[in-house]
Order: structure tokens, then C-alpha cells, then sequence
């Protein structure tokens, strides 16, 4: 038995940390929406939390390893500059150029700027 669930996943995704994520938050929406009395309500969460839970299990169990490799990849990378951002948000400001969508850093408190995109160069004014 142990053998045939092995033989089972090789090829598969697994466990990745976008997977995690979506698992993590499903069950914390099915907490939730447990707890809540409004019926419309707790079923908007439960339908919710079903539909993450449906979606992790699609890229754990998922074959095309290279789209949820990238997908992870994209996910992770999001993580990481959403986590800057929060750790430096006291000091800088981010936006994203209109041209490129390139993350742009500037410092708080200096008012109205003109932000210069470092990738395609074009120019944009923000209010820091």
C-alpha cells in the first residue's frame, strides 16, 4: 500500500509554499465562518474556504510541474517584497512605475516627487 501511494505522486507538485498558503487561509476561513450566525454569511465563507481547499489539492495533486513551479516562484517572490515592504514602511513609500510595473522605492515625507524608473527610465509624479 505504501508503495502504491509513492508511485502515486511521483511526477506530482506536492506541498508547495503557495499550496501552504491557500491551505492555511482556507482553514482559517472555514474557522470563521463556523463561528459567524448570519447564515448568508457563513456560507459565503464555507463556499469560500471549499473552493481554496479545492484549488490547493488541484496544485498539489497537479502533473505540469513547470506552470506550478512558476506559479510558487511568482507567489514566493510576491511574499518577499510584500514583506519588505511592511518591515521598511515607517521610511519608504513603494510604487509601480505605470509604464513597466517595476517596484519603485522612495523616501516618506518629502512631498509631491518626481519618481525616475530605474528599468525604463520614464518619469511619473507620486505625493511621498
Amino acid at each position: 500500500m505504501k508503495y502504491r501511494i509513492q508511485r502515486f505522486f511521483i511526477g506530482r507538485n506536492g506541498l508547495d509554499a503557495c499550496a501552504g498558503a491557500v491551505l492555511t487561509s482556507s482553514f482559517i476561513l472555514m474557522l470563521i465562518g463556523t463561528f459567524i450566525p448570519l447564515v448568508w454569511l457563513r456560507y459565503t465563507f464555507l463556499s469560500l474556504a471549499w473552493i481554496g481547499f479545492f484549488y490547493a489539492y488541484f496544485r498539489i495533486l497537479s502533473r505540469n510541474l513547470y506552470k506550478r513551479q512558476r506559479e510558487n516562484a511568482r507567489f514566493v517572490e510576491l511574499l518577499r517584497i510584500k514583506k519588505l515592504q511592511w518591515k521598511e514602511r515607517k521610511q519608504y513609500k513603494y510604487f509601480r512605475c505605470p509604464s513597466c510595473k517595476a517596484w519603485q522605492r522612495v523616501p516618506r515625507g518629502k512631498g509631491r516627487i518626481v519618481v525616475h524608473c530605474r528599468v525604463c527610465r520614464s518619469r511619473f509624479d507620486k505625493k511621498t
